[in-house]
C-alpha cells in the first residue's frame, strides 16, 4: 500500500473540528510562528488516521483494531507532501510509515482482530466535541484519572475517514481522537508535542468510564510527561514533550535602564523583522535611545502593536506597518510608512530549520535566500534610492557563518551570502555606513529548544552590536 498527501490549514482545522483538538499548534498560523516548529505542523493523530485509513481502503480489510502503537518522529508540516507505505508482518500484524524525501516522520505498528464492533452499544457521542481553550502546561503527577466524554461526529468522520468509519468501531476511533485532545487540549496542553502512543483497544479492567486519563510520569530532565488512559474503549499510555512558551523579551522598562536616553538621537530607522525576537529588543534599544523606529511584522501584528505600545507609554517614537518583501506591494507600503527615513536594520527569517546533515538541500537554502539575500538587498536599495546613496544598513548574521553545524548548512550558507550582499552594498554606495552583526546563540523563538537556551544576555548583545554600527 502507499499513499501521497499534501496537508493543508483547511484540513487541519476539519480534523480539530472532529478530535476537539485546537492546539494553535495545527490551527493558528500566526501563533504557530511563535513555537519551534515556525508553521503550523499536522496533528500527529491526523496524519497516522489518514494513513491507516488509505489501508483501509486499499486493502478492503474488515478486520479492527486490536492494538496500535505509533512515534511521532517529525513534524509534518502544513504545505509538506508526505507519502505513507505499509507492510505485512503477519496475518494479523502490519506496519505503517509516513515518510518525505527519505525521512521517516512517523512509524505505526497496528495488531488487528476480526470486527464484531456492531454487536456493542457505543460510548461515543454522534457530535462535534465542544471548542475549548487549550490549558496552560500541567505536569502534576495524580493517582485518579479524570473524565473526558468520547466524541465520533458520524458526518464529519465518514466525511474525512470513510474506510476506518465503515470497519472500526466508533469507541475506538473516538479513543483515538481523544488521545490527541488530551495531548493538546488538556496536558501538556497547549505548549504541548505529541510524541507517541500506545492504545489495546479492549476495556480495562478496572475503569467503567468510558475515557480517563492521567500524568502517570514527568521525566524534567527531558521534559518528557507520560499519561496514562484508560477506560471501556481502551488503555494503554500517551507521550509528550513539554515545548518552550514563546520567549518574552525584555519590556522597554528593563530596556530603558541599560541604554542611555541619547544614544540614537536624531536616528529614524526602519526595523524590518521587529515584532519579536532580536528585531523586538532592536526597536527597543533604539527608541529608547530616543530614535524614531518604524517596525514591520509580516504576519504577527498583534505583536508588533505590542511592541509599539510598549515603546510609546514610555515615550518612545515608534510605529508598526505590515510589509512582506516576497509581495508586489513591498516597495508601496516602504514608501507610505518610511519615505523619510535613512537607516534600516533588517531581521526577518523564515522558519530556522535545519537539513539532514549529509547533504545540501537547494530547496531550503532557496527558501533562506529569498528572505536574507533577496529581500534584504532590495530594501536596502530602496533605502539607497530615497536617499541619494547616503543611508546606514545593520544585518543581522550569526557566528555559524564561520563554523556551520551539521544540519543548519544551508541556513549558515545564506547568512554568508546575505554579509556578501553587504560588503557588495558598501562597495556599490560609498557613502553608506553597512554593518552586519555575527549574532551567538540568543534567547528568541527561532532559537529556543526543549532542553536549552541562548547562552548570551539578549539585550546587552544587541546595544553592543548596534553601538558598532552606530559609533558616538
Amino acid at each position: 500500500m502507499q499513499a501521497e498527501r499534501t496537508f493543508i490549514i483547511a484540513d487541519l482545522t476539519a480534523f480539530a473540528e472532529l478530535s476537539g483538538d485546537f492546539n494553535p499548534l495545527h490551527t493558528d498560523p500566526v501563533a504557530a510562528r511563535r513555537t519551534q516548529f515556525g508553521e503550523c505542523v499536522a496533528h500527529g493523530v491526523f496524519v497516522l488516521m489518514w494513513a491507516l485509513d488509505s489501508l483501509q481502503a486499499q486493502s478492503g480489510s474488515t478486520k479492527h483494531w486490536a492494538k496500535i502503537s505509533a512515534k511521532f518522529l517529525r513534524p509534518v508540516k502544513a504545505g509538506l507532501k508526505v507519502t505513507a507505505t505499509a507492510k505485512e508482518k503477519s496475518a494479523s500484524e502490519i506496519s505503517v510509515t509516513v515518510s518525505e524525501a527519505g525521512r521517516v516522520l512517523l512509524q505505526c505498528d497496528v495488531t488487528c482482530a476480526e470486527s464484531n464492533f456492531g454487536k456493542k452499544i457505543t460510548s461515543a457521542r454522534n457530535e462535534i466535541p465542544p471548542r475549548a481553550i487549550p490549558a496552560e502546561a500541567r505536569i502534576e503527577t495524580t493517582t485518579t484519572g479524570e473524565a473526558l466524554d468520547l466524541f465520533w461526529p458520524d458526518k464529519l468522520g465518514v466525511k474525512l475517514f470513510p474506510a476506518l468509519a465503515a470497519a472500526q468501531s466508533p469507541d475506538s476511533l473516538a479513543a483515538l481522537l481523544a488521545s490527541t485532545q488530551v495531548i493538546g487540549m488538556k496536558v501538556p496542553g497547549e505548549h504541548s508535542v505529541f510524541l507517541s502512543l500506545d492504545i489495546a483497544f479492549t476495556p480495562h479492567p478496572a475503569i467503567t468510564q468510558p475515557f480517563t486519563y492521567r500524568v502517570a510520569e514527568y521525566r524534567k530532565s527531558s521534559q518528557r510527561l507520560g499519561v496514562a488512559i484508560a477506560g471501556t474503549a481502551g488503555h494503554g499510555m500517551l507521550w509528550a514533550l513539554v515545548r518552550p512558551a514563546p520567549v518574552a523579551q525584555p519590556d522597554m522598562a528593563a530596556v530603558m535602564q541599560r541604554v542611555p536616553e541619547d544614544r540614537f538621537r536624531d536616528r529614524r530607522v526602519i526595523v524590518i523583522g521587529g515584532s519579536r525576537g532580536l528585531g523586538e529588543i532592536a526597536a527597543k534599544v533604539l527608541a529608547a535611545g530616543d530614535a524614531e523606529v518604524a517596525l514591520s511584522y509580516r504576519l504577527g501584528g498583534d505583536d508588533a502593536n505590542r511592541v509599539v505600545t510598549d515603546i510609546t507609554a514610555r515615550d518612545g517614537k515608534a510605529t508598526a506597518f505590515q510589509l512582506d518583501t516576497a509581495c508586489a506591494d513591498w516597495e508601496k507600503n516602504l514608501a507610505a510608512n518610511c519615505a523619510q527615513f535613512n537607516h534600516l536594520c533588517y531581521f526577518p527569517t523564515p522558519p530556522i530549520v535545519g537539513g539532514d546533515g549529509s547533504t545540501f538541500n537547494t530547496e531550503l537554502f532557496e527558501k533562506f535566500c529569498n528572505v536574507y539575500v533577496a529581500g534584504f538587498v532590495n530594501v536596502a536599495q530602496w533605502l539607497a534610492k530615497q536617499n541619494a546613496g547616503q543611508f546606514s544598513v545593520f544585518n543581522a548574521s550569526t557566528v555559524y557563518v564561520e563554523s556551520p553545524p551539521l544540519r543548519n548548512l544551508e541556513y549558515a550558507a545564506a547568512k554568508a551570502a546575505s554579509e556578501a550582499c553587504c560588503r557588495w552594498l558598501a562597495a556599490a554606495y560609498p557613502k553608506a555606513r553597512v554593518y552586519a552583526a555575527r549574532f551567538p546563540r540568543l534567547n528568541t523563538d527561532q532559537t529556543a529548544s526543549f532542553l536549552s537556551a541562548g547562552e548570551h544576555d539578549n539585550l546587552e548583545t544587541m546595544l553592543a552590536e548596534l553601538s558598532a554600527w552606530l559609533p558616538t
